[in-house]
């Protein structure tokens, strides 16, 4: 009797014993056709720990996690819930979901990218190959007789390129975003140095920011053309201040950031208003481009001291009046508009404002954290060296 009760223990452990080893070679052949490519990577035992875990630490199940290659210095671009990530030698897109989408086959490494709302160009400095491109498809591909200086897309479509010339200094083409051709053209002087470029929501104007080399004093001069016009239709200069970026908040107003000051030019009204840093220094900036002129912004972030967490958020209004100046009291990382927010990610946290400067939310995140992107109300993408994650904010 005890012999025969042994033998029905025995039967059941090895039952049981099979059936646990069934389920984790079940287990390791799901992890192995999921996860594959990276099976040694411990970040990616993690992602499929969590499958059976559930979310932890506020992070989103609703897509998967992006893995790329750790850059010393990545650059990360979010165009159409798609991630861009350009780590110097090669440009690749993922979807949200975390898949990836493809790589793009640029023909130089140390690459730039510009982008819209739904287009990016690439090129390198120095380069003669510029691509127009969207996340999913290559849409055209210009080469040059001479070297890519500078380049712009603007909100409406449109593109420039800057490249060197033989008889001038340099020379700006400006290129429709349907047929890619030349729709308008013009030289700089041997004494005009390019500073920054835009061209208009509306697709014709075109604006220059440039350093006059002859002046004794730094002078920075803003031109703004019509692309069916060859004359000037309007001419500023800014005395004693260095220009940073020219942009086209609407087709009436443009912001022009420079190392001391901001200042916004009326196109139309000929006025100009300017924002003083008050001896702070300039770190960053972002713009809110809408044709409604009312809702377009400039958004700065300026230091007292070079380095430190001595950091002011400054929001200004298309006309250039203050809408809000706000301390954060961190070392700031990253700052940018985004679906009417302003995100901004220091060392330990991501904070979310609204077009007031009104804290709307606050996420702890871990210091490796680069850059962020919303992807929609609720959900928010975050960058880090080797790796993205969505977490829900809602």
């Amino acid at each position: 009797m005890s012999e025969q009760k042994n033998t029905q223990t025995k039967s059941a452990f090895f039952t049981w014993t099979k059936a646990i080893i069934f389920v984790l070679i079940l287990a390791l052949v799901i992890f192995i056709i999921l996860y594959g490519r990276n099976i040694v990577d411990v970040r990616s035992i993690d992602s499929f720990i969590s499958l059976f875990s559930g979310n932890s630490s506020g992070r989103s199940t609703e897509a998967n996690e992006i893995f790329y290659d750790d850059a010393p210095s990545p650059e990360f671009i979010y165009i159409d819930n798609h991630l861009i990530y350009n780590d110097g030698d090669s440009v690749k897109v993922f979807a949200s979901n975390g898949s990836f989408v493809r790589e793009i086959n640029v023909n130089f490494s140390d690459s730039v990218i510009l982008k819209n709302n739904h287009y990016m160009i690439i090129y390198r400095l120095g380069g003669k190959s510029l691509f127009l491109s969207s996340p999913t498809d290559d849409l055209h591909e210009i080469t040059y007789d001479y070297p890519i200086l500078a380049a712009c897309i603007g909100d409406g479509g449109y593109y420039a390129v800057v490249t060197e010339n033989e008889r001038y200094s340099s020379e700006v083409t400006v290129y429709s975003n349907t047929r890619h051709r030349p729709v308008y053209k013009y030289y700089f002087s041997n004494n005009e140095l390019l500073l920054s470029l835009d061209v208009s929501p509306d697709n014709n104007q075109l604006s220059f920011l440039i350093m006059n080399t002859d002046s004794i004093h730094f002078e920075t001069s803003l031109k703004i053309f019509r692309l069916d016009e060859s004359e000037i239709q309007s001419s500023f200069s800014f005395e004693n201040s260095i220009g940073m970026a020219v942009k086209f908040l609407s087709n009436d107003f443009v912001s022009v950031v420079c190392d001391n000051k901001t200042f916004s030019v009326d196109i139309i009204g000929k006025t100009i208003n300017a924002y003083d840093y008050g001896g702070y220094l300039l770190s960053t900036y972002d713009f809110c481009v809408n044709v409604n002129k009312s809702e377009a912004q400039t958004v700065l972030l300026i230091n007292k001291y070079r380095y430190g967490n001595n950091c002011d958020m400054v929001i200004l209004d298309y006309n250039g009046k203050l809408v809000t100046r706000k301390s954060l009291n961190d070392e700031i990382k990253f700052i940018s508009y985004d679906k009417d927010n302003y995100i901004v990610l220091s060392r330990k946290n991501l904070d979310i404002f609204d077009k007031e400067g009104i804290a709307k939310n606050t996420l702890p995140i871990e210091n490796t954290a680069v850059a962020a992107f919303l992807k929609d109300k609720i959900n928010i993408l975050i960058a880090e060296r080797g790796r993205a994650y969505f977490c829900n904010i809602g």
